[in-house]
């Protein structure tokens, strides 16, 4: 089985959706699946992505132009290749592609805003092409907007890898007796930086470690506690590793999460960090959207409470402190939940049955 992938992500980048489009890569590839990725070239050698992201060399990178060359290169690609079928997050090459090819599968991540992209979505409708949708609010939403039929369109949330059994060194700079508390991630609008910047301060016996951000972005926040430790943007091999050195992972989503292109995705989201603090067999502390839900479920799987109330952030750091054992039991519930339930390899399986 030949496949390929279409997506706008660019590699390298600090972006969560190369992170992404790269693991399913490698999870396909485990499932006998011909893989090809196309990604937008971000510069340097492609055999250094597989060990940046710390991703099998199992599949192929394709990378192309920018802007309208990209979309050129991807048709003379898909059309100059042999394959069975093809997927992507790329709503306009799909729809386009979809106009000559048969077997065509969209993935979903967000309900569009701008026309040309709600008109893809309705082309690839009419087309009768099937999406995968990542959480089932966002499938009940697209069947709502765009009148998809039900069995159109498979939920597949996002997922991680096992955790590796031997782990990279990292310096945490902190203190050697504080608590460990840590964030990976984006420092965009509604992650979760502004509620870090309220809890530190109240925490002065913990250490408070952000693995990610632009330096613009850290310089907005560097004052903002002198118990936080800002690590920077760290290759994606590198972050199992600085998980496992922590004692608590945060995930302190705002109501209203802003990503590059201005949109709110909170309704839909399914963070990658999300599953892989579930895999790190870390105590979550997360902030309590309904999208969520779908996933965690409070006091088992990880400490749901409001990004509004920053207070009881600092009331369950301090439980979690004082009751390891407790802590650990709604760990290994989640690390259970998410070997289950949302590898990366489980995912690439129920989505290859369900294109076939």
């Amino acid at each position: 089985m030949k496949m390929i992938y279409i997506s706008g992500s660019t590699l390298p980048s600090q972006a969560a959706n190369a992170v992404h489009v790269l693991k399913m890569g490698q999870a396909f590839a485990e499932n006998d699946v011909d893989f090809t990725l196309l990604a937008q070239n971000g510069g340097g050698e492609i055999g250094d992505l597989y060990d940046r992201y710390g991703v099998q060399n199992n599949f192929t990178i394709h990378r192309t132009r920018k802007g309208l060359p990209r979309f050129l290169d991807i048709i003379r690609y898909v059309f100059t290749h042999p394959t069975d079928y093809i997927y992507g997050r790329d709503s306009l090459s799909l729809a386009f592609l979809s106009l000559f090819k048969n077997s065509v599968t969209f993935e979903a991540h967000q309900i569009p805003t701008s026309k040309i992209k709600r008109l893809a979505v309705n082309m690839l409708k009419w087309r009768g092409v099937k999406f995968v949708a990542i959480s089932q609010v966002l499938k009940d939403d697209l069947i709502s907007e765009f009148s998809i039929p039900d069995d159109r369109i498979l939920v597949a949330h996002d997922g991680a890898d096992e955790p590796p059994t031997t782990f990279h060194t990292v310096d945490l700079k902190g203190r050697k007796d504080a608590v460990q508390i840590g964030y990976a991630g984006s420092l965009h609008a509604g992650k979760g930086m502004e509620l870090i910047a309220q809890i530190a301060p109240l925490c002065p016996d913990a250490d408070f470690h952000v693995i990610g951000g632009t330096e613009g972005q850290i310089q907005k926040w560097k004052d903002a506690s002198p118990n936080i430790i800002f690590h920077g943007f760290q290759d994606h091999k590198m972050i199992p590793s600085y998980l496992h050195a922590m004692d608590i992972l945060l995930a302190p989503f705002q109501p209203a999460i802003i990503i590059d292109n201005g949109a709110d995705i909170a309704r839909w989201t399914s963070p990658l960090k999300l599953f892989e603090y579930m895999a790190a067999q870390r105590p979550i502390l997360c902030s309590d959207l309904p999208v969520l839900r779908e996933v965690l479920t409070n006091n088992e799987t990880a400490y749901i409470i409001s990004s509004e109330k920053p207070h009881e952030w600092v009331e369950k750091i301090r439980n979690i402190s004082k009751n390891k054992k407790e802590g650990e039991i709604i760990a290994k519930q989640a690390y259970l939940t998410v070997s289950n339930n949302y590898l990366w390899s489980t995912r690439a399986t129920i989505i290859t049955e369900f294109i076939k």
